[in-house]
């Protein structure tokens, strides 16, 4: 009973401290889901998160607990555990994590995580605690202490510091205030102890998924459609849906499950002889993603949509990201020609310079050499270079599928369509500037914003027209796209009030879309809520810059969010010395909390990017 009474102290803290860690609510969990798992991008997370570091309300807890260490003989009594306590309680309660906007998923391998890391935390938390206990129990330290001269001057009203037992209790305390603070590196180390395990599972759904789509592919003649680029798969992917259903039964990759897990979780649960044709979004961050995704899917058809300053902060140069992508044009497999068709982007500036540059070195093949009709194009399928079909709005670049705007506004945007006159472009090579395009003028409307969405719609309708559908159903399929959630789009409230939640984009390039759009809106009070780029690496501060640079010169009101790249546009927007105000907060709820004090008459507000929570 003894032994029970002395323990009794340390049960009560670890039970304590188990309590903490479950009203944490899994936010280091979270915040490892949103790291993709990977322990690179967690330890960056921890790098960048200065909440994680201690701070003065740290350091003053903890001195806190060493002055109560020292005077713990004056205080050798019950009231020293409540006392003891009370820091600690103070310090989880300034450590609660704030609201999530993406909450946690509790997938298989997020659970698997979850029971290692609780492993890991409650054998470091109670081998600690209950360690410094019997050390405490055991050990005469009185006597240790005498035989060590310079030990003798801790002697202070006859007290010696590690005599009192309610000083292990506060030894132990503090060691649990240190756990807590390194619990992020508890999280990394579960990370990469379980990371082999979760490869080889991951290896089998990937394998599954792969299996599945080849025997599809055989069985039912199901056409697979991979879509890439910095920017514009998504709406890209969407828009093609909406076409191909017209004749196909079409299945197209959720929202942005675009890696290898989320295309096999897809692929394993959606994909089966009832799906003509399986469109699927295709991202990369790292060098190799285009490939593994590639012999996931075995695309028949691809489209790579833009290339520009995304990811650099794992790609490190615009050049990686550009050979990266290419990897969806270009054979992956030696022994077999992969994807047939082609459909780039020819107004983007680094997809063009690339596609002249593989013209030159042979190594894919320009649809626009051919004079073919559509049903002699397909029988191309097994030419020994795949086949690229170019579209765009630069009529100088002379694109298969080329598009001119005739007016774009608030209420939509209208355009047509031209395709190349292949007989006409081939017998002339000394005078291409003239009647390259057939006689044939097809007018689209939608109720998109932004040019940058016609680019996106012609690379859909090129993908449509080459698979066989009527110009007159693609015109129609093209009228009834609604706008991609959070991909500038256009909401109308109550009030005289617009918005635009352009929240899914963050990119440079597509954000000056956006900035494009707003000019549309003349008449109207223009309000921005953006916390920036992300993910640029060496060229993030410039960037974010040169955006809060833009946003003076267009917009009467600037809210920035967040810590990452508040001197960049708060800097970018001073420098322009315009006379349009900003503000700033911390956290998307505050921002918008200011809103309605800044609206007057009619307004409308852009919300520009959203980073995620582990940003």
């Amino acid at each position: 009973m003894h032994y029970f009474f002395t323990f009794l102290p340390f049960f009560l803290l670890f039970f304590f401290m188990i309590l903490v860690e479950f009203s944490k609510k899994d936010y280091l969990l979270h915040m490892a889901q949103l790291s993709n798992y990977r322990v690179s991008e967690f330890v960056g997370w921890i790098k960048r998160n200065k909440k994680l570091k201690p701070d003065v309300r740290t350091i003053f807890f903890s001195f806190l607990l060493i002055i109560m260490i020292l005077l713990t003989t004056f205080l050798n009594s019950p009231v020293i555990y409540f006392l003891t306590l009370s820091p600690f309680l103070i310090l989880c309660f300034f450590s609660r994590p704030k609201r999530a906007k993406k909450p946690l998923v509790y997938t298989k391998r997020a659970k698997r995580l979850k029971a290692l890391y609780l492993i890991i935390f409650l054998f470091l938390c109670s081998s600690g605690i209950f360690l410094i206990g019997y050390l405490f129990a055991k050990y005469d330290f009185e006597s240790s202490f005498e035989s060590f001269n310079f030990l003798r001057y801790l002697k202070f009203y006859n007290y010696y510091f590690s005599k009192s037992f309610a000083t292990s209790i506060l030894v132990s305390t503090l060691y649990c205030v240190i756990l807590i603070y390194i619990t992020p590196c508890i999280m990394c180390l579960s990370l990469a102890v379980i990371s082999p395990y979760e490869k080889r599972i991951n290896r089998r759904f990937y394998t599954s998924a792969a299996d599945r789509i080849e025997r599809l592919k055989k069985s039912s003649g199901l056409k697979v459609i991979g879509i890439t680029g910095s920017y514009g798969k998504t709406s890209t992917k969407n828009f093609l849906a909406n076409i191909l259903n017209e004749d196909f039964p079409t299945f197209a990759s959720f929202e942005s499950y675009n890696t290898p897990m989320g295309l096999s979780k897809v692929i394993n649960e959606n994909i089966d002889d009832t799906v003509s044709v399986f469109i699927a979004e295709m991202g990369a961050r790292y060098k190799g993603d285009i490939v593994e995704l590639m012999e996931l899917c075995k695309p028949d058809i691809t489209i790579l949509t833009a290339v520009g300053p995304a990811h650099i902060e794992t790609f490190r140069s615009v050049e990686n990201i550009m050979a990266e992508k290419w990897n969806i044009v270009l054979p992956y497999k030696k022994s077999e020609l992969n994807p047939s068709f082609c459909f780039i982007n020819s107004d983007n500036e680094y997809i063009y310079t690339q596609f002249k540059k593989y013209l030159d070195e042979k190594k894919i093949c320009d649809a626009r050499e051919y004079y073919q009709s559509y049903e002699k194009i397909v029988k191309l399928e097994k030419a020994d270079r795949p086949i690229v079909f170019t579209y765009g709005l630069n009529a100088s670049r002379s694109p298969f599928f080329l598009g001119t705007v005739l007016n774009t506004g608030e209420n939509g945007t209208d355009f047509t369509l031209k395709i190349l006159d292949l007989l006409h472009y081939n017998n002339s090579p000394d005078d291409k500037s003239k009647s390259k395009y057939n006689g044939s003028e097809y007018k689209f409307s939608t109720c998109l914003l932004g040019k940058h969405n016609v680019v996106n719609i012609l690379g859909s309708i090129g993908c449509g027209y080459i698979l066989g559908i009527s110009v007159e159903k693609i015109i129609k399929a093209v009228s009834r796209i609604e706008p991609v959630p959070h991909r500038l789009q256009l909401i109308r409230t109550a009030s005289d009030t617009l918005i635009i939640d352009d929240a899914y984009n963050a990119n440079p390039d597509s954000s000056a879309a956006a900035l494009e759009v707003i000019s549309y809106f003349k008449s109207r009070k223009k309000i921005i809520v953006t916390p920036g780029f992300i993910e640029l690496g060496k060229l993030q501060y410039d960037a974010n810059f040169n955006f809060g640079k833009e946003i003076s010169k267009i917009f009467d009101i600037a809210i920035f969010v967040g810590i990452a790249n508040k001197d960049a546009l708060i800097n970018g927007f001073e420098s322009a010395k315009s006379l349009n105000k900003y503000f700033y907060f911390d956290t998307l709820d505050d921002a918008t909390k200011i809103l309605p004090s800044v609206q007057k008459g009619p307004c409308i507000i852009l919300f520009e990017n959203d980073l995620t929570d582990n940003y």
